[in-house]
């Protein structure tokens, strides 16, 4: 997602701002489905912890990818690419640090019933 909106900011192309966006959101809506199967299992307390921090991670995450992929479709590349470095890279870095975190522990919570 990152890179698509990285790319549509860089790119200073309207029609493949909205190409890209289109693309983007499909993913999204692709990943959030796989994320309400995994919600629906029986969670650890820590693992629901973790779930709930990456929900609003990924919250903050999408509002500044869809605020990057309206500032390019309007033509402001710069102000597209300042909250990509300012915004929405800092939140992917914190969103990809708690999955890391819930695959880890995933690994951990299984090593113990196996």
């Amino acid at each position: 997602m990152l890179k698509n909106a990285a790319t549509a900011a860089n790119t200073q192309d309207v029609v493949f701002a909205k190409a890209k966006s289109e693309e983007t959101f499909l993913t999204i809506k692709r990943a959030e489905g796989i994320w309400a199967r995994f919600m629906a299992i029986e969670l650890t307390a820590e693992e629901d912890r973790l779930a709930k921090t990456k929900l609003e991670l990924h919250a903050a995450y999408v509002e500044s990818v869809t605020r990057i992929f309206q500032m390019a479709i309007a033509g402001d590349f710069e102000s597209a690419m300042k909250n990509v470095r300012e915004d929405a890279e800092p939140l992917f870095s914190g969103l990809h640090g708690i999955i890391y975190s819930m695959i880890t522990l995933q690994g951990d919570v299984a090593a113990k019933i196996c």
